[in-house]
């Protein structure tokens, strides 16, 4: 292994491991547990314009013209509720029509909520199972 390989492996490591503590734009913590970056992502971040430093610390990375000190913590600037992926939409006609195109599922029909005519009429389980006597069907076919 050349030197140059060992510097930037040491290098690539010391942005890796480093981390840095994310407070929201009011100086609390972004969520628990606590929010952290590694060195480049926290600087992807900072020259992006998205973080403000309060805090330096000791390490520091080179790059061919310059030396970047990693902050500690950061603050963002502007704060945006965190989506929360975990939330269930809920189970309504709309949605389903909205999830899956204006198309059956399990007959490929086009379908229309509120149409007078009952073939392409969107609702919700418009399929009658055969546990309550409706036919077997298979995808493209069509289902009394």
């Amino acid at each position: 292994m050349t030197i140059k390989n060992w510097f930037q492996s040491l290098r690539r490591s010391t942005l890796e491991k480093h981390r840095t503590l994310v407070l929201k734009s009011d100086g609390l913590p972004l969520e628990y547990p606590l929010t952290q970056l590694n060195g480049k992502d926290t600087l992807t971040g900072l020259f992006l314009g998205r973080f403000h430093v309060v805090k330096f610390s000791d390490t520091w990375v080179s790059t061919a013209t310059r030396q970047f000190q990693l902050p500690s913590v950061v603050q963002l600037r502007r704060y945006a509720e965190p989506i929360n992926l975990r939330s269930t939409p809920s189970l309504s006609l709309e949605n389903l029509f909205k999830r899956d195109g204006g198309i059956c599922q399990y007959t490929s029909n086009s379908l229309r909520i509120g149409s007078p005519n009952p073939e392409v009429q969107a609702t919700i389980d418009h399929v009658l199972p055969r546990a309550l006597g409706g036919k077997q069907c298979s995808i493209g076919q069509r289902c009394p």
